[in-house]
């Protein structure tokens, strides 16, 4: 009796380990190892109606060949559990997932801001990548791994790199406004009186500079001046007032810096017109010997807008008139052009320079050998 119960056992177990050996076992594989892109699953197993998937991030699925994605990089292990009426069975695989995203990590950059013509260097540090493209966001792009790239505009400029691995994955990363490339300054100035002369005790010097306006507190570009005065002076007020010991020319430059430290430089030469470099003889002889017969103040500046010149007698009376600044005295009288006496007479000059200033002169001429 116990041989039949023994014999009927063994038959039953050789039964179930013959019905195991005879299907295959699970097998599974994978193609995509993508970060956000489609994962396959390519069920190999032969035997089994029955299929569950377990996919590592919490998702399962019971479709024979699923597909699957992640969203995040990383190793996942992934379980297929297959069954057949009371027959099951397992597999379980550790599957990458390779990042098909960027990082700011991923590049190296220098020099990534500047004044118009800026540029960027810049360096793919990615590793496993077999080809790569960058996009600088102007329309210009770049296959190699370590670029520099110059902008020739004003503005905010969006780079992007596009890599593809050893894993058959395609990494790209955005790396917004990475680039600020700013303007330079348009320096300029102007000078109050315009056309300066001696007379005038403070010339003022006003910014013109563009993008810029008048005062410091009005500009919200312009952050540092420096002028240099022409004689020797310097100043770094937005509107520097100075005064000219000597007439002559003096060049003038400014330097002027943004708030992006963009800097301009430009230069402009001023004339000072001296207002007392008159000469004024002190006698004549209106002879018609031809040598000193007439009398007229001399002076280098003719930018005259309008000239008086009057001469007395010992009496205050008026012997001579004019208001052209070309015109001499001969000795006559304006009313009658009869030859006055020998004597000394008193002038007057009354004059109002092209720049507003007005100069008075007055003097004393002696009249020598007139013939009376």
């Amino acid at each position: 009796m116990k041989n039949r119960y023994l014999y009927f056992f063994t038959t039953i177990l050789l039964f179930c380990l013959q019905a195991k050996i005879g299907h295959a076992t699970v097998s599974f594989s994978v193609s995509g190892n993508c970060q956000g892109e489609k994962t396959k699953f390519d069920n190999a197993t032969t035997w089994g109606n029955k299929f569950k998937w377990r996919f590592g991030d919490g998702s399962t699925s019971t479709d024979r060949n699923p597909e699957h994605i992640y969203s995040d990089e990383g190793t996942y292990n992934v379980t297929l559990i297959v069954s057949k009426d009371t027959l099951i069975d397992s597999l379980t695989k550790a599957i990458p997932i390779y990042s098909t995203v960027i990082k700011p990590e991923d590049i190296m950059y220098s020099n990534n801001f500047g004044c118009v013509p800026g540029g960027i260097n810049a360096w793919d540090t990615s590793v496993y990548t077999v080809s790569r493209i960058w996009d600088f966001g102007d329309g210009t792009t770049s296959t190699d791994s370590a670029v520099t790239y110059y902008f020739d505009s004003v503005g905010y400029y969006t780079v992007s790199l596009s890599t593809v691995t050893v894993y058959g994955c395609t990494r790209k990363g955005t790396f917004d406004s990475l680039v600020s490339i700013y303007p330079y300054p348009k320096a300029e100035f102007t000078t109050n009186p315009s056309n300066p002369s001696s007379y005038d005790k403070n010339i003022t010097f006003v910014d013109k500079t563009y993008p810029g306006f008048f005062t410091e507190s009005e500009n919200p570009y312009t952050i540092k001046w420096y002028w240099e005065l022409g004689d020797g002076s310097i100043s770094q007020d937005a509107i520097p007032i100075h005064d000219y010991e000597l007439p002559g020319e003096y060049k003038i430059k400014l330097i002027i810096e943004n708030n992006y430290e963009c800097i301009d430089t430009v230069s402009h030469t001023i004339f000072i017109s001296d207002m007392s470099s008159w000469y004024i003889p002190s006698s004549f002889t209106p002879n018609g010997d031809g040598k000193n017969d007439e009398f007229l103040p001399v002076t280098h500046n003719m930018e005259t807008k309008q000239f008086e010149f009057n001469v007395y007698d010992k009496w205050g009376n008026l012997v001579f008139h004019s208001t052209d600044v070309t015109s001499p005295w001969d000795g006559r009288s304006f009313k009658n052009q009869n030859m006055l006496p020998t004597g000394v007479y008193t002038w007057q000059m009354n004059i109002i320079y092209e720049s507003g200033v007005e100069l008075n002169k007055q003097g004393f001429i002696n009249l020598l050998s007139s013939g009376k």
